[in-house]
């Protein structure tokens, strides 16, 4: 996880940031070797805790499947903008989701 709650408002206030209808990727480079994650959803998207908690493990299976995929020295952090309840029933939404975002912003290796 990305460190400090400060550091929250640096990533709002970049200019690198991918959006779909669905979620927002704000990122940018680390200088480490490795790519660090943070994933927020306000209680306004989601009104549950427990359909909140199901929407991030959802996100984090995809990024560790995807992982080796994903360019690596960047910080990124997900938010969550609109999800309905009925979109977490599979892993499905969030495959095409953040693999559409991800290759928008050209943030897998191989683009």
């Amino acid at each position: 996880m990305l460190p400090s709650k400060n550091r929250l408002t640096e990533f709002f206030r970049s200019q690198n940031f991918v959006s779909g209808s669905e979620l927002r990727i704000f990122f940018r480079n680390n200088g480490l070797e490795s790519s660090r994650f943070g994933i927020s959803i306000q209680s306004g998207v989601l009104k549950k805790a427990v359909a909140r908690n199901r929407c991030k493990r959802l996100i984090r299976e995809w990024l560790r499947i995807s992982l080796p995929h994903i360019k690596t020295g960047i910080d990124f952090w997900i938010l969550v903008a609109s999800v309905r309840e009925e979109d977490l029933s599979s892993s499905d939404f969030f495959n095409k989701t953040l693999s559409t975002i991800f290759k928008r912003g050209h943030l897998f290796v191989s683009d």
